[in-house]
């Protein structure tokens, strides 16, 4: 509140549209920004009344009244994040979900999401609601990477972190070398592009069947 003149506001924060029974008062000089602040530990609906002049006048004339405002203390639950494939490696595209986060103020405005866990810094965000919670989110990229999910209420807002780790390396490994020695095949493979899961498995039937040795033995 500014006034261009000193004088006494009279002033009542209240859960009610109704006239408030009790009243507070500072003295305001003019020129000069005064801030009421409500604080509250359980969320509700308030209103802010105020009246520059005597109580009477106030009481029984005119008021000025704000609001309802919604205070809400309360954080949105934590979400429950899983991917699809579910192993540490994939070469596919990953699919994440996250879902279960209410909130019972306010309500659920969406998940929010980084690389860093330090949402201060920046973040994405995917819309959701309390009747709507469950949303997916797919990595198409090649890398090692771990994201961060929180939930975000409509107050702003927001949950603890969960987190899921995603893997992807769609770059095929390549036979490097080949030697033939008698009746035994050594085959050497490597890992190819930026991201490498690494060589696991070797297949000497066309990938019939695998095997985790690399070097294969044949008996005439």
């Amino acid at each position: 509140v500014k006034l261009k003149e000193s004088a006494t506001l009279y002033y009542a924060w209240t859960t009610s549209s109704s006239i408030p029974t009790s009243w507070s008062s500072a003295v305001l000089t003019g020129g000069v920004a005064w801030t009421s602040k409500k604080n509250e530990i359980t969320s509700q609906n308030v209103y802010f009344h105020c009246k520059i002049g005597t109580k009477n006048e106030y009481e029984t004339n005119y008021r000025e009244k704000l609001g309802p405002f919604y205070l809400d203390w309360t954080s949105p639950t934590k979400p429950t994040v899983s991917k699809n494939p579910s192993t540490a490696w994939t070469n596919t595209d990953v699919t994440v979900t996250i879902s279960g986060s209410t909130d019972a103020n306010s309500g659920l405005a969406g998940y929010i999401w980084n690389e860093t866990d330090n949402f201060s810094s920046g973040y994405s965000t995917i819309s959701a609601s309390n009747s709507s919670n469950t949303k997916t989110h797919k990595i198409t990229t090649e890398g090692e990477k771990t994201l961060y999910y929180k939930s975000l209420d409509v107050a702003g807002r927001w949950s603890t972190s969960a987190s899921t780790t995603i893997k992807i390396d769609k770059t095929k490994p390549v036979i490097s070398a080949v030697d033939v020695n008698d009746t035994t095949v050594t085959v050497t493979a490597a890992d190819q592009g930026t991201t490498k899961s690494g060589v696991t498995q070797y297949s000497y039937d066309g990938g019939t069947t695998w095997v985790t040795e690399s070097t294969h033995t044949y008996e005439e």
